[in-house]
């Protein structure tokens, strides 16, 4: 019976007494006789149960009115007025909510306040019926919570200028009941297309099943941000209203003027970079090609030398060309049958001797005794110059000029 008359003194004084009016031992009496069917409870015993509320931790003010009368109110109900005031306008002007489910919300805040305060908060209520009946966000906001508290994140891949996200993902920041291998097929009956809204990325994931991690190919998908903007819209729901403003806002992001310049910066780094690496090859095959030449070089000035001299050349000055003398160069077309020697003078074989290779001077000397002597000389023309350096080459023997300096 005592904690049965203690609730119905906390009930009445939770709905009528508030920081501005408060009620008397007798209201109490009057109260408890008339509603809870409680009569013959004197002013010790609801004194007493007063206290005893009190020390519960319930913020009951004991004041004197007139004719020294204790006026008695609880306040400090969890929420001051304001407070409750404040949270009931929020809940009234919320266009996810329908007004059936503002009633029920702002009738739980009622046990907190006091009949002139609920009056109060009556007449500032404002339902109406924006919210379409399939967004429950009340139902939602559990799986909104859970998902801000693990962090869920949809990852966006670059591939030159496409974004794409994966499907899976997708899947499970919107926290679909449905298996994925059957949501995402009945998503495409809306009319997506493979290759155009979405490609198909098998991956290997490993999973824990027992004791034992088992690896096992999924099937994913790569969606457009478009197709994935469309599928949030698509679950009406409020996660995936987050969702697609996510989306929303990374485009919004992506086209922004910095954005764009940073893309062209980046195109035109990656297009200087591939300039770079192809002066580079060519560069390479310039440096080859020029030592190639470098080369080459001796060759053809030893030949322009001959090609530019005019007249016949003794054997000595030829042989002067590969740093030799004219007995050694004598010496080795003899041994390779290119000339002969008849008396002291050299001559070639038949085989050599209509090619115009050397042509015979006879020069006039005096003896000893004073009288002149016609002595034949073999002096060598260009042509034969140019035949001896194709022989001697073929030996591996080069002129002075085509040697390498080390």
């Amino acid at each position: 019976m005592d904690q049965e008359r203690i609730i119905f003194i906390l009930d009445y004084l939770s709905r009528y007494t508030d920081e501005n009016k408060a009620v008397t031992i007798k209201d109490i009496q009057h109260h408890l006789a008339n509603v809870c069917n409680l009569s013959r409870v004197n002013d010790v015993t609801i004194r007493r149960d007063l206290d005893r509320l009190t020390s519960a931790g319930n913020h009951i003010v004991k004041y004197r009115g007139e004719h020294n009368t204790a006026y008695y109110a609880l306040i400090d109900k969890g929420f001051s007025f304001n407070e409750i005031r404040f949270i009931v306008d929020s809940i009234s002007i919320n266009k996810f909510l329908s007004a059936y489910q503002k009633q029920k919300l702002i009738k739980k805040f009622e046990g907190m306040c006091s009949d002139t305060e609920i009056r109060q908060l009556i007449s500032r209520i404002v339902l109406n019926e924006r919210c379409p009946s399939t967004l429950d966000l009340l139902e939602n906001l559990d799986k909104i919570h859970r998902l801000i508290g693990e962090r869920r994140k949809i990852a966006v891949r670059y591939n030159n200028d496409m974004r794409t996200v994966s499907g899976r993902e997708l899947h499970a920041a919107l926290m679909i009941d449905t298996p994925y291998h059957k949501w995402f097929p009945r998503m495409c009956e809306y009319g997506f297309a493979e290759g155009i809204d979405f490609n198909s990325d098998k991956n290997v994931r490993v999973q824990i099943e027992g004791s034992r991690s088992v690896s096992r190919e999924v099937t994913d998908h790569q969606l457009t941000i478009d197709m994935a903007k469309e599928l949030c819209m698509i679950q009406r729901t409020e996660i995936g209203k987050r969702c697609r403003e996510y989306f929303l806002n990374l485009e919004k992001q992506w086209n922004s003027p910095d954005a764009v310049m940073a893309r062209a910066l980046q195109i035109a780094d990656q297009k200087l970079e591939l300039a770079k690496q192809q002066n580079g090859s060519l560069i390479e095959t310039t440096a080859v090609q020029a030592k190639q030449i470098e080369e080459m070089k001796p060759k053809a000035t030893y030949c322009d030398m001959v090609l530019q001299s005019a007249g016949l050349m003794p054997i000595t000055t030829i042989a002067k060309d590969y740093g030799k003398s004219a007995k050694w160069l004598n010496k080795w077309l003899h041994e390779h049958g290119i000339q002969y020697k008849l008396g002291k003078v050299w001559l070639l074989y038949q085989k050599y001797a209509d090619r115009g290779y050397v042509k015979s001077k006879t020069f006039t000397v005096l003896d000893e005794n004073g009288d002149s002597i016609a002595k034949p000389n073999t002096q060598w023309t260009q042509r034969g110059r140019m035949f001896i350096y194709e022989q001697l080459k073929k030996e591996g023997i080069l002129p002075l000029i085509e040697q390498d300096d080390s």
